[in-house]
C-alpha cells in the first residue's frame, strides 16, 4: 500500500483506543532515510447492535434465587431431593453427541448413558407437581449460563474497558449468546457475526497474511458485493481468485429475491457501522409484555455499554424467530419504546395470528416414544426434547396452563378458520 499513490507504507499494529475515541500506537522509529512508513485500518466508530430474540423454549430458564429452596423442599417431599436442580429449562445440546455416536460397538455403547440422555430421563420422572413448579412464571428468570462455542475471531469493542471481554467466551456471554439455546440458534448467531462484520469462514482467515485481515477486517461491503455469502448461505472459498458479484447474478441463483438485496451503495456505506450480534433469551413462561419489559431492559443495556466507551450507538435492529417475534413487536410498540431506540425488526416464521401446534401440545403433549433403534440409543436421544417438555398431556397442562407466554401463542380469533378438527372417537382421550 502506498500513501497517495507514492508512498510505500506498511500496516502497523498495537492499536489502543482512547476514551475520547482516538487511537494511539506503539511503534518502532526507523531512520529518515527509510522511505516505508505506516498505516492501520480503523474500524468504525458507529455501532449497531443486532439483537436476536428465540421463539418459545427457545431461551434458557431458572429458578430464582428466591424460589430455590421451596422448590427444593417439594423435591425432597417427592422422595427426588437428588435430582433437585436450578436449571428449570435448559435443553441439551443433543446434535454434539448424533456427531460422535458410531454404527456400533465401543463408541455406541459409551452414548447410551450420555448426559443428554439422563437429563431427559430425569425429566420425564417428574410428575405434574414437580414440573409446575420447576417452571412457575412467577419463580423464574432467564439463564444465561447455557453452553455457547465462541468462536476464535469474536472480537469486543469493549475490550479496552474491560480486559476479560478479550477472552472471546467473555464477550460471547456479554452478548447474551448463552441465553438461548445453542444447537437451535448458535450457527445462525454465528453467520451473522461473520458475514455483517466482514468476517469470512476461520478457514479462510487462517490462509490470509495479516496484512489481508487488516485490509477488510472490519468491511462489510466485501462480503456483500464479492461473496454474497449473507444472502446465499455459501462459504467464502479462499481458492477463487476473481469471485462474482453476487449482485449482478441472476435471482434464480440465490434464496432470496435480489429485491431484497442492498445496493452496492448501501453495502458500502454500511461500512461504516459495526454490528456486534447478541442474544437476548427471555423467560417464555411469562406473558409476551413482560418479556418485552425484559427485551427493552437488554436494549437499553447495550446501547449504554457502547456509547460508554465512546461509540456512537443510538438504535438496535431485531431479528426476531417465531414467537420472538411477538416480543419484539410489543417492544417495538411506541408506548413502550418512547426513545426510538430499534431502528428496524425482521421477523422470521412469526406467529401473528397464533399456531394451532400450540394448542396441539397441550392437548396431546409432544407426542414422544416408539421403538427404540440401534440399541436403543437414537430413540433415546430423539425424546430427550419431547421427556423434558412433556410427552402427554398430564405432564404439559399443568405448566402450559399457567403459562401466559404459551397461552398467547394459541390461535386467535383472526386465524382461518378450520384448524380444529375432531379425529373421531379418539379425541375424547386427548388423540
Amino acid at each position: 500500500m502506498s500513501d497517495a499513490g507514492t508512498r510505500p507504507t506498511t500496516p502497523v499494529g498495537n492499536r489502543l483506543r482512547l476514551e475520547d475515541g482516538s487511537y494511539k500506537y506503539k511503534i518502532r522509529t526507523s531512520p529518515t532515510s527509510n522511505p516505508v512508513g505506516a498505516h492501520d485500518i480503523l474500524p468504525p466508530d458507529k455501532v449497531i447492535p443486532i439483537v436476536f430474540v428465540p421463539g418459545i423454549m427457545g431461551s434458557n430458564v431458572r429458578l430464582t434465587s428466591a424460589n430455590a429452596g421451596m422448590v427444593k423442599r417439594r423435591f425432597q417431599e417427592e422422595g427426588k431431593g437428588k435430582e433437585f436442580t436450578d436449571e428449570s429449562w435448559r435443553p441439551p445440546n443433543v446434535e454434539k453427541v448424533w456427531d460422535k455416536i458410531g454404527v456400533g460397538g465401543k463408541e455406541l455403547i459409551l452414548h447410551m448413558d450420555s448426559e443428554p440422555v439422563r437429563l431427559g430421563k430425569k425429566w420425564k420422572s417428574f410428575g405434574p407437581k414437580l414440573r409446575q413448579v420447576m417452571l412457575d412464571p412467577n419463580g423464574t428468570e432467564v439463564d444465561d449460563r447455557g453452553y455457547l462455542e465462541a468462536p476464535e475471531f469474536l472480537e469486543s469493542p469493549l475490550a479496552r474497558w474491560y480486559p476479560h471481554l478479550r477472552d472471546p467466551q467473555e464477550e460471547a456471554r456479554r452478548r447474551g449468546w448463552g441465553t438461548v439455546h445453542w444447537a437451535s440458534y448458535g450457527s445462525f448467531l454465528l453467520h451473522l457475526e461473520k458475514n455483517l462484520n466482514g468476517v469470512e469462514t476461520l478457514r479462510g482467515l487462517r490462509q490470509e497474511s495479516k496484512e489481508a485481515r487488516d485490509l477488510r477486517r472490519y468491511t462489510l461491503a466485501h462480503n456483500v458485493i464479492e461473496h454474497g455469502t449473507l444472502f446465499t448461505g455459501e462459504p467464502h472459498d479462499p481458492n477463487l481468485a476473481n469471485p462474482v458479484s453476487p449482485l449482478s447474478q441472476p435471482q434464480s441463483e440465490s434464496p432470496l429475491p435480489q429485491s431484497l438485496w442492498p445496493s452496492e451503495q448501501e453495502a458500502k456505506n454500511a461500512q461504516k457501522f459495526h454490528f456486534p450480534v447478541h442474544a437476548v433469551g427471555y423467560n417464555w413462561t411469562q406473558s409476551n409484555h413482560d418479556s418485552a419489559q425484559h427485551l427493552l431492559r437488554k436494549i437499553k443495556e447495550f446501547i449504554g455499554a457502547y456509547r460508554k466507551a465512546g461509540f456512537a450507538c443510538d438504535q438496535v435492529i431485531l431479528v426476531s424467530h417465531s414467537m420472538g417475534g411477538l416480543v419484539t413487536r410489543i417492544c417495538q410498540n411506541k408506548k413502550m419504546d418512547k426513545d426510538h431506540l430499534i431502528l428496524g425488526n425482521v421477523h422470521g416464521a412469526m406467529p401473528a395470528t397464533g399456531a394451532p401446534v400450540a394448542y396441539r401440545r397441550m392437548v396431546a403433549g409432544m407426542e414422544g416414544g416408539g421403538k427404540n433403534t440401534v440399541a436403543g440409543v437414537e430413540m433415546d436421544l430423539a425424546n430427550v426434547f419431547d421427556n423434558l417438555a412433556g410427552c402427554t398431556t398430564d405432564e404439559t397442562t399443568p405448566v402450559m396452563a399457567n403459562a401466559p407466554g404459551a397461552l398467547e401463542l394459541l390461535p386467535s380469533h383472526l386465524y382461518p378458520k378450520g384448524w380444529l378438527k375432531e379425529n373421531g372417537a379418539g379425541a375424547a382421550h386427548g388423540e
